[in-house]
């Protein structure tokens, strides 16, 4: 029907927003279905998959509001971890404005080192 393709539509252009958004945010380029990359955004250090949800489960807000509420001076995150799975392939939630602030001050420092690198090479 005519409506449920108009609320296809809407879908479609609100997780093409996010993506756009998120790329904005992370400082690369959103790719779209372009046949080249895999990737939802383009970006010289990062392999970025978006994923939007009209809602996420509850218990991952609740479990990030713990981190928070406990964090004092550290960094807030959440790790998840599925049984018989290697406990160094679990997953960390960290929120994105906290995950680019510590990005930008490893890129620095990465970004020296491969400059002196560089320079040595030389």
């Amino acid at each position: 029907s005519i409506q449920n393709v108009g609320s296809m539509h809407m879908r479609t252009q609100n997780w093409k927003n996010v993506e756009r958004q998120a790329a904005k945010l992370f400082g690369g380029i959103r790719t779209g279905c372009n046949g080249e990359s895999r990737r939802d955004i383009e970006h010289h250090d990062l392999s970025i998959e978006v994923k939007h949800r009209k809602i996420l489960p509850d218990w991952i807000h609740k479990a990030m509001d713990q981190a928070e509420r406990e964090a004092e001076h550290r960094i807030p995150m959440v790790y998840l971890h599925e049984r018989n799975m290697k406990f160094e392939d679990g997953y960390v939630i960290i929120r994105a404005r906290l995950f680019m602030e510590v990005y930008d001050k490893a890129a620095k420092i990465f970004g020296k080192i491969r400059e002196k690198k560089k320079c040595n090479l030389d």
